[in-house]
């Protein structure tokens, strides 16, 4: 199996202005985004660039839209990952395919948008009895 069909590239448009985000959300996403447009400035002035959002919801509450918004915003593709289907049984297989999944979204200079996020703790802790694990 190449790991990198399982990665969905989504060419759907969607706006931010179409995505009901609360105040705080919609301010985080406008500041990435004004992030990204002076991002040569913020380089030169040695300043950070914010490159990183977690998104948290119950399932349906627009974790995957907003990714996408912000891919538009950001004139990216999106590659989006269902962790789950990713995960293997043999040491070191999981790392190797989210590697070759980072490597792509890097050379593509794409939004990548990795759902199920919590697959990861689940994996974990069904086949090791380990506690949860944190993200970010």
């Amino acid at each position: 199996m190449n790991i990198l069909d399982l990665i969905i590239t989504d060419r759907e448009k969607v706006l931010l202005e179409d995505v009901y985000l609360d105040a705080a959300s919609r301010t985080m996403c406008t500041q990435l985004i004004k992030e990204h447009q002076y991002i040569a400035d913020l380089h030169q002035y040695g300043l950070p660039v914010n490159n990183k959002v977690l998104l948290h919801g119950a399932s349906g509450c627009g974790k995957t839209m907003t990714a996408k918004a912000l891919a538009h915003a950001l004139n990216r593709n999106i590659l989006i990952l269902n962790l789950s289907s990713i995960i293997s049984a043999r040491i070191g297989e999981t790392s190797q395919h989210l590697k070759q999944v980072f490597d792509k979204a890097a050379r593509e200079n794409a939004v990548l948008f990795l759902d199920e996020f919590d697959q990861i703790g689940k994996a974990r802790e069904d086949d090791k009895d380990v506690g949860r694990c944190a993200a970010w």
